[in-house]
This record gives C-alpha cells, sequence and structure tokens, in this order.
C-alpha cells in the first residue's frame, strides 16, 4: 500500500510516544507500517510480537524480523479505518527473502500460514525457530 500525505503526517505524530517505549536505543531500532481495514487493527495489542513482509516489488517478498508492538497511532481517512504501528526490531539483523525464509521455517512451515501478510505471533515454537532463522 502506497504512503499518503495524512499518513506520514500521523507517523510523525505518534513518533514521540513509540521512542519513549523503546527498551534500548543501542540494540533495537524503531519501524512503522499503515495498516488500513478491519481484522488486524482490533486484534494487534502492544507488546505482541509480529513479523512483517514487505513487498517490494512484483516478485520480491522480504521478511523481516519478529518485532514487538510499540504503539498504534489509530485515525480516519474518508470513512476507512488506519493505523500506523510501530514496531522495535533489532538493529543488528537484516531481512530475507521470502524463498530462503520459508526454507528456513521447513519443520514448521505450516503453523506460519500465509507468509506474504503481517502477523501476530503467539506460537512459543514458531518463535523460537524465527529466533534461529535470524541469528
Amino acid at each position: 500500500m502506497r504512503w499518503q500525505d495524512v499518513d506520514y503526517e500521523q507517523e510523525e505524530a505518534g513518533w514521540s510516544r513509540a521512542e519513549k517505549a523503546l527498551a534500548n536505543p543501542r540494540k533495537w531500532d524503531t519501524e512503522t507500517f499503515t495498516w488500513s481495514g478491519p481484522g488486524f487493527l482490533e486484534k494487534v495489542k502492544l507488546g505482541e510480537r509480529v513479523l512483517m513482509s514487505t513487498k517490494e516489488d512484483k516478485h520480491n517478498v522480504l521478511v523481516s524480523p519478529p518485532g514487538r508492538v510499540l504503539a498504534i497511532r489509530r485515525y480516519r481517512v474518508k470513512n476507512v479505518k488506519k493505523a500506523v504501528v510501530y514496531v522495535e526490531v533489532a538493529k543488528n539483523r537484516r531481512r530475507r527473502g521470502l524463498a530462503s525464509f520459508l526454507k528456513s521455517l521447513r519443520p514448521t512451515e505450516k503453523a506460519f500460514g500465509n507468509p506474504r501478510r503481517t502477523k501476530r505471533l503467539h506460537n512459543p515454537e514458531l518463535l523460537y525457530t524465527l529466533g534461529k532463522v535470524f541469528a
């Protein structure tokens, strides 16, 4: 989804709250993404672990290491619910291509579901496996 001017304004307005929630600025960085529509926004909570997938172009999807939700700034644009989600991610971890990521997940791939969506992480076994994948 392309960011609009209002998304950038909302991101800037919520940045200070997210920075205050950052555990250790030397080890952790803050990343943001926008979400529109129902579903994910009603379920996600502060402190939850999420995994972000970013579609770079038609054929390239990158998966970010798991991050912790620091803050959520909710707003409406023309009757559409939207939010900017601020996520704490480790500074020394790199994103991985979708194909190599899925290959690393072989035994727990079914529990993961659709890899092209940002998702909440609850399964401890999956979190442990993801920690090894991005180590």
